[in-house]
């Protein structure tokens, strides 16, 4: 049974209990002679109160046959990617070869012997604990566990990989018979072979947006179930480990996409990051932590070499930042596309044993139900020569490292808020002095950086600061302007006491002026601190919510108050929004959620 569309508060929760005493009481003073009657129904209410307090105002524990579906679809992206590395490798080969034959006279053309073998690596036994068919059909099998609102997602998702791959290894087999066949002889100017290669550049293109889908997917379908403690030693490992992970992957990320002026900030970041993993993990850095017999053994964590992968990642996204373009070390596709395919992702993905494959281990090891994640796939882009690169007539061989990068640009990922109505979205901050933790305003900083690297022209975004007397950090400003929100952001100081109630009437005024009809217009409140709110500024942001203006409340901090939490939801009731409570294993899913938002509703 779905029990998903109950979704009732503690407020309404208490009306409810309210409305069912009365109704008790006028059942017994009508119904005094009929024991028969009240008797059985007495027994229904108490049933289902008892029920819906279990299924609808608390989140479902994740059961272990929800746990192992879940990260069945992960490992099942994983093995793709994984064989997607083989076909990478061949295909670029093929593009090197037809490249060189491209350079000869039609004479010498039809003298060469161009070789293809095609091999397919989806069924390299070796290389899996599972082949991905195999894997693909158990997934579909165990979907069933898992709710529908995720289920028809993931397993679309999913089946697009299945098909893509077949696509690719079709393709593969195509590029044999191409280079068998006397084609390649009088293939006029190798326009046949490099259609073929520009195939393969979609459909690898194709594989890097779905796992872009399905880790996003899995992130949010996890949080629909109740999270375990922070107090728990597996939780503050996974949340250690997936900090690297993802500095890592937005590295990989602005590199394929030639960023270099967002790097330098990633870089310090993920620095900043793995020096603060040091500290907190003095002891693990020698050996394995022990805990108490109630938790028991610390998971095996290589943070040493987990720290020296993170660290090759810093590494090499500064050479790549001062790799020159022109240099022929890097053609012919240019330092990004040599620094992306052969020294991130080899220390991002599991054939380099690199940090999604640590964690991946962990979270096999942990003893916590914890979510896999994905790797990153490998980066194809076809070479072509210019015209003035061809030279008829030559009698050898020009080799193609000194050739200039000459492909198209890389196409841009496509953003998960695709299909989602436009945003308008205003920050409104808590900047006070007890936010200036990592946890807290870095967190928060590091998770609005992450979002508007998404975001699509037609979205925008403005700040608003409470601290002391509210400001307007950041008039409302097209996601296309990233490097002024990237410098507002960055510019964010903890300092001064909170002031609730004029920067919330500061925000509307904000989010007033830039309203955009039928769009997600919506004020994102990010606080760590209690604050009382009257019944009049309750009455206005129901106002402003039943005008398509709406409020979130984002909680930093590692313990919630009961009573705080119950003021904090009954804001964002009235708002029509959500309450979050935000870490560093939630904050970049849970900040993409806010901003996407159903056309109409």
């Amino acid at each position: 049974m779905c029990h998903e569309n109950i979704n009732f508060t503690n407020i309404e929760l208490l009306k409810f209990v309210e409305l069912l005493n009365l109704s008790l009481n006028y059942l017994f003073t009508t119904t005094i002679n009929y024991p028969l009657i009240r008797f059985p129904f007495y027994l229904f209410l108490t049933v289902f109160l008892i029920f819906v307090q279990t299924e609808s105002f608390s989140q479902k524990v994740m059961d272990k046959y929800v746990h192992g579906t879940l990260n069945n679809y992960a490992e099942f992206v994983n093995d793709n990617i994984h064989a997607l590395w083989g076909y990478h490798l061949q295909l670029r080969k093929f593009n090197a070869d037809i490249v060189q034959k491209h350079l000869l006279t039609p004479r010498q053309r039809a003298e060469k012997t161009l070789n293809y073998r095609h091999e397919n690596f989806l069924k390299k036994e070796k290389s899996f604990h599972m082949l991905p068919e195999d894997q693909y059909v158990r997934v579909l099998r165990r979907s069933e566990y898992i709710p529908a609102t995720f289920r028809y997602d993931l397993n679309e998702q999913v089946g697009r990989i299945e098909r893509t791959m077949n696509a690719i290894n079709s393709l593969s087999k195509e590029l044999e018979s191409y280079a068998k066949s006397d084609r390649h002889k009088t293939d006029i100017d190798m326009q046949a072979a490099y259609k073929l290669l520009e195939k393969g550049e979609k459909l690898f293109e194709k594989i890097n947006t779905t796992a872009e889908e399905i880790q996003f997917t899995l992130e949010t379908a996890s949080f629909h179930f109740q999270q375990p403690s922070d107090e728990n030693p597996y939780v503050r490992h996974r949340d250690q480990l997936k900090s690297l992970v993802d500095n890592s992957r937005q590295i990989l990320e602005n590199v394929k996409n030639g960023n270099r002026q967002a790097l330098s900030g990633l870089r310090n970041q993920l620095l900043q990051t793995i020096e603060h993993i040091k500290k907190e993990e003095a002891v693990s850095l020698q050996r394995v932590r022990i805990y108490g017999e109630d938790v028991g053994p610390d998971p095996y964590i290589r943070y040493d070499f987990v720290l020296q992968l993170a660290k090759g990642i810093a590494d090499h996204s500064r050479d790549y930042m001062q790799a020159d373009a022109e240099n022929s070390t890097y053609a012919p596709h240019g330092p990004g596309y040599y620094y992306y395919n052969k020294r991130l992702a080899f220390s991002f993905n599991r054939y380099g044993r690199g940090i999604v494959l640590q964690y991946n281990k962990f979270v096999d090891s942990s003893k916590v139900r914890l979510i896999k994640m994905i790797e990153a796939p490998h980066w194809f882009k076809v070479h072509r020569l210019k015209e003035d690169q061809i030279q008829p007539g030559t009698d050898i061989e020009i080799p193609i490292a000194g050739a200039e990068e000459i492909a198209p640009p890389a196409p841009t990922p496509s953003s998960p808020l695709e299909g989602y109505a436009s945003n308008n979205l205003v920050f409104l901050l808590d900047v006070s002095s007890s936010m200036n933790t990592t946890e807290k305003l870095e967190l928060l900083k590091s998770s609005m950086k992450h979002l508007v690297s998404l975001m699509r022209p037609e979205d925008h975004v403005a700040i608003v600061k409470y601290s002391g007397a509210a400001q307007v950090v950041l008039e409302t400003a097209s996601s296309t302007e990233k490097a002024r929100i990237f410098e507002a952001i960055d510019n964010l100081e903890p300092g001064g006491r909170s002031n609730i109630e004029t920067g919330l009437r500061m925000a509307y005024d904000v989010l007033n002026e830039a309203y955009i009809n039928q769009g997600n217009n919506k004020i994102i409140l990010a606080t760590d601190g209690a604050f009382e709110t009257g019944k009049k500024t309750l009455k206005y942001i129901d106002g402003q919510a039943s005008n398509n203006r709406m409020l979130s409340i984002f909680f930093f901090g590692k313990r919630e108050e009961p009573n705080q939490k119950v003021r904090l939801v009954e804001m964002t009731n009235k708002g029509k929004g959500n309450y979050s409570h935000i870490k560093s294993g939630n904050a970049n899913a849970i900040m993409i959620e806010e901003a996407r938002r159903i056309v109409g509703y």
